[in-house]
Order: C-alpha cells, then sequence, then structure tokens
C-alpha cells in the first residue's frame, strides 16, 4: 500500500478530530508524512501500517480481500437448517474501517423490526435491537479480531436468524479476559494501534467516533438491551473465535405487547412501565429488589413506577413487595382466554388465588370468608375449565391450588 492509498477525506477529518480534542499528537509536525507516522499510521521507514491502511484506506481489501463483513441473513434458526432458500439477503461490507462498520450496522438494522417505546409523552420507532448496541458490538469485532499472517484469510461474520443476531470474529479472547470477567470494564486489545485510530477517527458523515477504548463498551451494551427489556448479550469463546450473541425478543414480545396495548392508558404509558408490567406478568410477583436487579433502575425509580401502576389499579402489592398484576387484570386475561365466562363466587374464588404461592382450599375459605364445602364444586369447575391448576391429587391432603392465568404466564413461570 502506497501514501496515495489513503483517502483524503478520512485523514483530513481525523487531523481535525485531533485538534479540537485539545492533543499534543500532532504537535511539531511540519507535514502529512510527520503527522501521520506520529500517529502510526506511517511506519519510520515511511511504509504504511496495517491499522493505518486498514482505518485510511481507500480500498484496503485491494491488499487484504478477506478483511471484511459478512452480513447474512438467514431463514431458519440455524444455518444447516433444511430448506430450498439458503438466505434472504447478503452483504460483504468492504471499504476502510469506518465505513465497513457503519454498512455492517446499516444492513443489520434493515433487517430487524422496530418496535414503538414511549419517552415522556413522545413515542418513537426503535430497532428492537439498540443501534448503539450493534455498533458497540460489530466495533468490538473489529478492534478485538486476530489480524495475525494465518487469520487474515478469515472474515467477520454476522449471522441474522429470526430470533437473534451472532457476531463471530476471528482470534479468542486477549489477556486475561474470561467468559467470565469480560463484562468487568477493563480495556485491553490486542490492536492497541487500531484500538486508538478508532477512539479518534470520527464516523462518516456523523458526529462522535467508532470507539471509546476505555473498557465500557460491554457495560454499555448490557445496559442498551436491559433497557429494551431484552436478555443480556451472550459471549462465547474459543482459541480461534470469540461470538456475540444479541437476542431479538426479550420481555416484550409480540404476545406481551397484544397484551400491554389492550391494559387501560396504553397509548401514554412510559416504556418503563411497560417493561415492569411485562416482567411481572412474566414472573408472577416480584419485589422491589428484584425488579432493581432485572431492570436495572434504581430502588426509587422503581417504587416512582409501581406507584403510578398501582394508581391506575395494574397491580397490587405492599412496601418493597412483592407486587403482582391485579386480580382484575389477571381475570380478565385468563376470561378472554378460556372463553369462559365466572359466577360471583367463582370470580372471588379466583382472585383469592395466587399464580405463584399455593393455596389449600381451607386457607382460600379462611381468605374469603366462605365454607369449604361451598368451595369444592367451584374449584372442580375453575380447575375443569383450566383457569385454576391443583397441586396434588382429590384424595391427597397437600392438594392445593395454584391460579392458571394462561399459556403465555405460565410457560414464564416454568
Amino acid at each position: 500500500m502506497r501514501f496515495q492509498d489513503i483517502d483524503e477525506d478520512l485523514k483530513q477529518s481525523l487531523f481535525q478530530k485531533i485538534r479540537s480534542s485539545g492533543s499534543r499528537a500532532l504537535l511539531h509536525t511540519d507535514n502529512d508524512v510527520e503527522k501521520l507516522t506520529r500517529l502510526k499510521v506511517v511506519d519510520p521507514d515511511g511504509r504504511i501500517t496495517l491499522a493505518g491502511g486498514l482505518m485510511l484506506g481507500t480500498y484496503p481489501q485491494q491488499f487484504f480481500p478477506r478483511l471484511v463483513i459478512d452480513v447474512t441473513v438467514h431463514p431458519q434458526d440455524a444455518k444447516d437448517a433444511v430448506g430450498q432458500i439458503r438466505f434472504l439477503d447478503r452483504k460483504v461490507c468492504d471499504g476502510p474501517v469506518p465505513y465497513m462498520i457503519q454498512d455492517a450496522i446499516t444492513r443489520v438494522l434493515a433487517n430487524l423490526k422496530t418496535i414503538r417505546v414511549v419517552y415522556g409523552a413522545q413515542g418513537f420507532d426503535e430497532a428492537e435491537i439498540p443501534e448503539d448496541v450493534l455498533r458497540e458490538a460489530i466495533t468490538n469485532a473489529v478492534m478485538h479480531r486476530d489480524y495475525s499472517t494465518f487469520s487474515r484469510g478469515e472474515r467477520i461474520s454476522i449471522d441474522i436468524f429470526p430470533d437473534r443476531v451472532e457476531i463471530i470474529s476471528p482470534g479468542g479472547l486477549v489477556g486475561d479476559r474470561t467468559q467470565q470477567n469480560i463484562a468487568e470494564g477493563k480495556s485491553i486489545t490486542r490492536n492497541p494501534t487500531l484500538a486508538t485510530l478508532l477512539r479518534t477517527t470520527p464516523i462518516p458523515e456523523q458526529q462522535g467516533v467508532l470507539a471509546e477504548a476505555q473498557g465500557s463498551g460491554i457495560p454499555r451494551m448490557q445496559a442498551g438491551m436491559r433497557q429494551l427489556g431484552l436478555p443480556q448479550p451472550e459471549f462465547s469463546a474459543d482459541l480461534v473465535s470469540v461470538k456475540v450473541t444479541l437476542h431479538r425478543h426479550g420481555l416484550l414480545d409480540q404476545e406481551t405487547r397484544v397484551w400491554l396495548d389492550q391494559l387501560p392508558n396504553s397509548a401514554t404509558r412510559q416504556h418503563r412501565e411497560n417493561l415492569t408490567l411485562a416482567l411481572l406478568f412474566r414472573l408472577g410477583k416480584a419485589t422491589v429488589a428484584e425488579l432493581k436487579s432485572a431492570l436495572g433502575y434504581d430502588s426509587d425509580e422503581i417504587r416512582q413506577i409501581l406507584g403510578h401502576l398501582m394508581a391506575e389499579e395494574l397491580i397490587e402489592g405492599l412496601g418493597d413487595g412483592p407486587f403482582q398484576i391485579s386480580a382484575r387484570l389477571v381475570e380478565h386475561a385468563a376470561v378472554a382466554n378460556s372463553g369462559f365466562e365466572l359466577t360471583d363466587l367463582e370470580r372471588e374464588v379466583f382472585g383469592a388465588l395466587s399464580a405463584t404461592e399455593q393455596k389449600s382450599i381451607r386457607a382460600i375459605a379462611d381468605q374469603i370468608g366462605r365454607s369449604v364445602s361451598s368451595l369444592r364444586p367451584v374449584l372442580r369447575r375453575l380447575v375443569a375449565a383450566d383457569l385454576v391448576v391443583p397441586t396434588a391429587p382429590p384424595q391427597s391432603r397437600r392438594r392445593a391450588y395454584l391460579r392458571h392465568t394462561n399459556s403465555h404466564m405460565d410457560e414464564g413461570q416454568r
């Protein structure tokens, strides 16, 4: 690669970014060659470095044709699934690293669904995996991959499946990083010059840079996924590659969204309130501490959310919990799911039951002030309608009952 193979626009934007940051990196340099040598884009012998060529070269793949990002959309949940269609979309992203990463992000986003979230009084359409999370994951793959001679024939692959996105980069974890401590926020890389250039070269036609190189990337990915109620990123590694898996469906899956849309004031409810409702819908009940751990909000914020939901009579609970979806909403969902009409006494019994706490017929009778004999036919009818689940055979003294809300909630409890 020769000096004239450097992209002029990228070079000048790099210089401008360094000057505006207050860095001393370009002090006492008289020409572009000296500037690029100081930044290790050019080595002391005047040759373009690998990191410099990848970041600023007009077309690095002229010299390294496999150093690309291959984005593929698969119709089924595995590459080897049987079917006539091998993939639905594919793009090999090339060019200098800033453009290559941006093209990969754009192509992944084009193949994801959008979801509607409400912040304050405004609603926004967001990708089902946040763009910032994708940017961090893809940039990390480029920054930390193995660029040694024997690995330059391997490309970074991004595989989009119906339920997840997998990003695989050549080379195992570096230094003391393991799957257990990878999220600790420690900055370490096998490619320090590339990491520095990623931290200083602006994103094409945008504000900001591609990486911070402070060890904050994975914690930011985790926070971004948590914000949309998505499972945390999964990392797996061996000696030759690292894979990051980003799940597309979390708390706010399609069935839960349908349920949320049917609740009062659904059009104006805050996104964080919907996440809280969805988690309670999934778990059956949860304390403030459990909600804090799962959602990432502080305790005061959780209590504020719970206060709003209780004011709307959507949930029930006291103090720091546990809290659960109100019996009125659970009953509505169960009846709608089964097509079963409840009598007044059946409604009273159903409301006394819990989806997670077993109750004997004696406990139910004491709670609602009815006789045990009057509840036996009621419970038989509710069990037959699949609205209540017995925990033991009819003859057992240990027989108790759980509220069987609907298939979605039951699956979440299992």
